[in-house]
């Protein structure tokens, strides 16, 4: 199932039968349904042992349309623009070790994988000696993905978070823009940054890219507070941070 446009009307799904479920229960788990993660591919890896005692995962956001209620109508909210790449997450630890990874492994920085590319073309490494113990987050983009943002050849990295290792902590936003701006790196760009506003979603998820060079459509926008806290997910606490597809994104032609 894919998301398309059916007599012109945006869909994401179908129409099944109420018939036996209890629609006050779990119907996925009714109905056998679970999400589909896309492991990583192989031939993108050069993987290798992580680092000693383990590195946080980069935060599983949830999306928009299944928690609407995660941001409150007023809140002061940094709207950012989902660009279509590879996860990326890389540090310096305190014995100078540079460690350059995906969304869920750690990968060889003098391979050929994608990360370790993106890397080693804007000097990430060297960058990062002066700040160790902080990982930035972003995503290696270009000739990544479908979507290329205007890159001719190779990839760039673009930063969307900041991790404090030692504190376990994520930057609020404006330390983002202080940290990228000391990197001497690109910060994904800023859709809108003030009072979250329900009525405007759809137009945020909507449109072309804001990337410098771009000439293609947007991914979406992932939202947060611009001071991080947590929200509730099901029952489940986690970083108050979400994201939503847009309709031209997910209908677009190749994807």
């Amino acid at each position: 199932i894919r998301a398309k446009r059916l007599r012109g009307t945006f869909s994401m799904g179908l129409l099944v039968s109420a018939e036996g479920l209890d629609p006050d229960g779990d119907v996925a788990a009714q109905l056998g349904l679970t999400k589909w993660e896309p492991e990583e591919k192989i031939e993108l890896g050069d993987n290798i042992p992580g680092p000693k005692g383990g590195v946080p995962v980069y935060t599983d956001i949830e999306g928009l349309r299944h928690y609407p209620s995660t941001l409150e109508a007023g809140e002061l909210v940094v709207v950012t623009e989902k660009i279509h790449g590879a996860n990326l997450r890389a540090f310096v630890d305190d014995a100078g070790v540079f460690w350059i990874g995906s969304h869920r492994s750690w990968k060889d920085p003098d391979g050929n994988s994608i990360w370790a590319k993106a890397a080693r073309e804007c000097g990430l490494a060297e960058r990062l000696k002066a700040f160790p113990g902080m990982m930035v987050c972003g995503e290696a983009y270009g000739q990544v993905q479908d979507l290329k943002y205007g890159v001719k050849s190779g990839s760039r990295i673009v930063v969307f978070d900041v991790l404090n290792l030692r504190s376990g902590a994520y930057f609020d936003w404006c330390e983002v823009v202080a940290y990228a701006k000391a990197l001497e790196l690109l910060h994904v760009p800023v859709l809108h940054l003030g009072p979250w506003d329900p009525a405007q979603v759809a137009g945020w998820a909507e449109g072309k890219s804001l990337m410098p060079g771009a000439d293609n459509v947007r991914e979406g926008f992932v939202a947060k507070p611009i001071c991080e806290r947590l929200a509730d997910f099901g029952g489940q606490p986690g970083r108050a941070i979400v994201k939503r597809h847009g309709e031209g994104y997910l209908t677009r032609k190749g994807g």
